[in-house]
């Protein structure tokens, strides 16, 4: 195993990953209590996802997008534990890990600006590909 990377810096792109989490989250608050506000809503008007419809429709944008950051993000930072954990951090690894981490910048990027979905679309669909690539590799390097 040829490695230029040390085994731990495999949470370097997963706290990237998650810190997108955060930023996203930082995002969503900074356009939805404003909004909240405006629309002069009141605490009990908050206890169903209802109140939702009277805001604009960019002010959901960050909250659909923290809820795709649930979905397949979690499957990354599990496995660079799993790799960390099993000592099969190679630079392979670690280029795939970065090229994931970055694709889900610019897919966070693109969903919280100016919102193309047929850009997202791809960037999405290439992030899923280095996803795909990581857990066959991890699969083939640990189980198989």
């Amino acid at each position: 195993m040829d490695l230029t990377f040390g085994q731990s810096e495999i949470f370097a792109p997963a706290v990237v990953v998650a810190a997108l989490y955060f930023v996203t989250l930082i995002r969503l608050m900074s356009k939805r209590i404003p909004a909240i506000n405006a629309a002069k809503l009141q605490p009990d008007e908050l206890k169903t996802s209802s109140y939702r419809q009277q805001l604009a429709a960019n002010v959901d944008v960050p909250a659909q997008h923290l809820t795709n950051l649930t979905e397949f993000p979690p499957l990354f930072l599990i496995l660079a534990v799993m790799f960390y954990v099993t000592g099969n951090v190679d630079d392979t690894v670690m280029w795939m890990a970065w090229g994931y981490a970055g694709l889900r910048i610019i897919h966070s990027a693109i969903h919280l600006g100016y919102n193309n979905p047929m850009h997202r679309a791809i960037v999405y669909l290439l992030s899923m590909v280095i996803l795909l690539a990581l857990w066959i590799k991890f699969a083939l390097d640990v189980v198989f």
